[in-house]
C-alpha cells in the first residue's frame, strides 16, 4: 500500500477561479490566458498597495502577453527599482526589450540576470541565442532584426537546467496561508481534491488513513492483495522531466503484521501508461529490499545494494518499525 501525499510534476498547468481582486485571482487569470482580466486585476491591487513588487511584475507579464510592450517595461522597471536584483523582472524585461528591437537592452538585462543568479537557465539560453543571432548580422540593421535561423538539436548549444527550492521565513511571514508561490511548467498534486489528472493501474484507490491508531491523518493511497498498487497520470510531457514524491507505506489493521511488503517503490518516467516497465523505472528497495536501481525497460542502468539507498531494516531482517512507523 502506497500512499502519496504530495506527487510535484515540472509542466505547464492552467487554473481558474473566480475571486475577488486578489493576487491568486491574477494569477490564475493569467494561466487561463484572460491576460486583460490579469492585467485590470493587478492594477486594482497596485492602487491599493503599490509598494509590492508583486503586483507589478504580474500585471509587466500581463500587458506583456497582450502587446503593451512599453508599459510592461515600466512594470519591470518599477520591480526593479525595489528589488535590484529581481532575476524575473531581469528576464522579462530583456524579453520586451527584444521585441522591440533595442537588442543592446536586452542583452543587458539577460546579463544582469546571470550575474544576479549564475544558474539562471531562462536567461542563458535567452543570451547565447541572442549571439547566435546577431553574430553574422552586425553589419546591417537589417540582419539583426531578421530572425534567427532554427537550431538543430545536434547543434544547439547545451544549457544545464537549474532547479532551485524555495524556503518561506515564518518568523516574517507570519501565515503560512498567506504565501503563494508560483512558476512556469509545474504541476502540484495534493490530492485534497479529486484526481481527475490520474487513472487507477492496479489496486484500490481513495482516501486512507496513513496510521491505523490515528485516523485524522488521511491521505490518497492503493492497496492490493497480490498485486502492486500503481496510479498514472494522464498527461503527456516534453522535455526535461523534475518529480518530487512525497510518499510511505501505510499501516494496516487486522493483518498478520502492520506493513505487508514495505519494499518496491517505483516511479516510472515516459512509460505507456500500463507497463511500469515500458519508460524509465526509478526503484527504490526493490526486490525484496535487496537493491535501489534505475532501469529502462527492462534494463538495468544503474544500481546499488548500499543500505543507505534500501529502505531501513534491522540486522535480524524484521521492518524498522521506527523508522517506518514515525516518519514518511
Amino acid at each position: 500500500m502506497l500512499p502519496l501525499a504530495v506527487i510535484s510534476l515540472f509542466i505547464a498547468t492552467v487554473l481558474w477561479a473566480q475571486e475577488q481582486p486578489s493576487l491568486d485571482a491574477a494569477l490564475a487569470a493569467f494561466r487561463a490566458g484572460q491576460y486583460a482580466q490579469a492585467a485590470s486585476i493587478c492594477e486594482v491591487l497596485i492602487r491599493q498597495k503599490p509598494e509590492v513588487p508583486g503586483f507589478h511584475f504580474w500585471r509587466g507579464r500581463a500587458l506583456l502577453e497582450q502587446g503593451h510592450l512599453e508599459e510592461a517595461m515600466q512594470e519591470f522597471r518599477t520591480v526593479l527599482k525595489a528589488k535590484s536584483d529581481s532575476v524575473e523582472s531581469l528576464y522579462w524585461l530583456g524579453v520586451a526589450l527584444k521585441k522591440t528591437g533595442d537588442l543592446e537592452g536586452a542583452r543587458q538585462a539577460w546579463a544582469q540576470a546571470i550575474a544576479a543568479r549564475p544558474g539562471y537557465a531562462e536567461a542563458r539560453q535567452a543570451l547565447a541565442e541572442l549571439k547566435g543571432g546577431t553574430a553574422a548580422g552586425q553589419g546591417t540593421a537589417a540582419a539583426s532584426q531578421a530572425p534567427a535561423a532554427a537550431k538543430s538539436p545536434r547543434s544547439a548549444k547545451s544549457v544545464s537546467p537549474s532547479h532551485h527550492r524555495v524556503r518561506v521565513d515564518l518568523a516574517r511571514v507570519g501565515d503560512i496561508g498567506d504565501v503563494s508561490v508560483t512558476t512556469r511548467n509545474y504541476l502540484d498534486y495534493t490530492f485534497s481534491v479529486a484526481p481527475t489528472d490520474w487513472y487507477v493501474g492496479g489496486g484500490e484507490w481513495g482516501t486512507i488513513n496513513r496510521w491505523t491508531c490515528q485516523p485524522q491523518w488521511s491521505w490518497f493511497g492503493g492497496f492490493a492483495e497480490l498485486a502492486p498498487t500503481v496510479v498514472w497520470n494522464k498527461r503527456v510531457f516534453v522535455g526535461d522531466i523534475t518529480v518530487d514524491a512525497y510518499g510511505c507505506f501505510g499501516m494496516l489493521a487486522n493483518y498478520p503484521r502492520s506493513y505487508k511488503n514495505p519494499a518496491d517503490l517505483n516511479i516510472t518516467l515516459c512509460g505507456d501508461g500500463a507497463d511500469l516497465g515500458s519508460g524509465y523505472a526509478f526503484i527504490v528497495g526493490g526486490w525484496q529490499n535487496s537493491r535501489t536501481a534505475i532501469v529502462k525497460q527492462g534494463r538495468i542502468l544503474a544500481e546499488t545494494t548500499d543500505p543507505k539507498c534500501l529502505m531501513p531494516v534491522f540486522e535480524d531482517q524484521t521492518w524498522g518499525g521506527y523508522e517506518f512507523h514515525r516518519k514518511w
